[in-house]
């Protein structure tokens, strides 16, 4: 389907950045005066914190302790000097030569923590369904593959869309596919080289947004988020995590990693499969990449390059494992050959492995064990035979 262009010249959107913002700035709600979210970090929310909550004893540390999701900014250094000795989890990178490595893990976990996200989040958008957010992420999915975008794009994207929910309430069902072209658009200028044009993702939603309204939501989309676009995505830390398992001693974390390309798109798939459930917004990235490692490769490497216990990543992994079940019982996938990609960054690019009818098997899969787990069904197996039954037992 071709997009007109007669309607969206370039003189009619002139200045363009200062009419959208206006039109933004028009029609969006400042989140800092609603109670409800005005402050992330107040709110109840599944994710447990890596750090711990006791201030420092250092006054000059505690003066610069963000109380407030808005003084977040990128973990800044007088931030990281405040958390840097609070944070309990174990540190299992080399010595690097371009960073302080305790500085660079404890950044992750952070944001980690404090980039919130929630897994009854569509309870503030009653006109949402958690299968609609499933549809979502697998078009969004499809649209990488055909695009040829890394797997960072749709992990930056999938971000975006759960923080945006959280944050603003009240998303009307139609423009639930505007947000998700929205965020990937978004996500692919902050990682790819070259970045598919604006005519091209409104083109992929069939009509359904045009050009304009990409431009409006992508103002509104990172003033809700308050710019801050860099979390540490679940493809991150398994690529981090796999760098781990696999570095050799004397090695700097950097450049391309040495891990099997085919086991890490295995990874991907069980990520993929379990991101579009909501239930997976109950754990952080880091347990998510750290929990699949678990399950493929060893639960001594997950431990080992996650810093974090086994006690602390039992309740993921139970959680992942019809997931990793049901991709095992679909073969797994492979890395899939992209022509016009170079050969050593095909397992990189985001590819639709894991869809709806995987999902579908994984919600069966589960319904069948609570059946098999309810109190009904264990008295229904204790019930004692009807008499025809006792009489052609007694004379066999």
């Amino acid at each position: 389907m071709s997009i007109p262009s007669s309607k969206y010249e370039k003189s009619s959107r002139q200045p363009a950045i200062l009419s959208r913002k206006r039109k933004a700035e028009s029609e969006f709600e400042v989140t800092s005066s609603s109670s409800e979210f005005s402050s992330p970090l107040s709110c109840n929310s599944h994710i447990k914190s890596s750090c711990e909550d006791t201030p420092s004893t250092d006054t000059d540390t505690e003066e610069h302790k963000p109380h407030a999701f808005s003084e977040f900014r990128g973990l800044t250094t007088t931030t990281m000097k405040t958390f840097s000795y609070t944070c309990r989890r174990a540190c299992p990178l080399p010595n690097l030569d371009w960073a302080e490595e305790k500085e660079l893990w404890h950044s992750m976990v952070l944001k980690d923590t404090l980039y919130r996200r929630d897994s009854e989040v569509l309870q503030r958008h009653p006109e949402l369904e958690p299968r609609m957010r499933a549809i979502l992420l697998d078009w969004l999915t499809e649209v990488c593959e055909v695009y040829r975008l890394h797997r960072e794009t749709f992990y930056l994207a999938q971000d975006y869309i759960d923080r945006f929910l959280t944050e603003k309430p009240n998303l009307p069902r139609n423009s639930l596919q505007l947000l998700g072209a929205t965020a990937l658009f978004v996500a692919s200028k902050m990682e790819e080289i070259y970045p598919p044009k604006l005519e091209q993702f409104a083109f992929v939603t069939d009509g359904a947004c045009t050009e304009g309204e990409i431009l409006a939501q992508e103002l509104i989309l990172i003033m809700t988020l308050n710019w801050n676009l860099t979390p540490v995505t679940i493809n991150c830390w398994l690529n981090t995590f796999m760098q781990l398992a696999y570095i050799e001693d004397g090695e700097n974390l950097i450049g391309p990693g040495k891990y099997p390309p085919n086991l890490f798109v295995q990874l991907s798939q069980v990520l993929d499969l379990c991101i579009l459930d909501l239930e997976s917004l109950k754990y952080p990235y880091s347990v998510l990449s750290a929990s699949a490692i678990a399950h493929l490769v060893s639960k001594d490497i997950a431990t080992h390059v996650s810093g974090l216990s086994w006690s602390e990543l039992l309740p993921c992994v139970s959680f992942m494992k019809p997931y990793v079940e049901v991709v095992s019982e679909n073969a797994g996938a492979h890395i899939k050959n992209f022509s016009d990609v170079p050969t050593d960054d095909w397992h990189h690019i985001q590819s639709h492995t894991a869809g709806l009818k995987l999902l579908d098997q994984v919600h069966q899969k589960k319904r069948l064990l609570e059946q098999e787990s309810s109190p009904s069904f264990r008295i229904r197996e204790l019930t004692p035979p009807l008499s025809s039954k006792k009489n052609k037992m007694n004379v066999n």
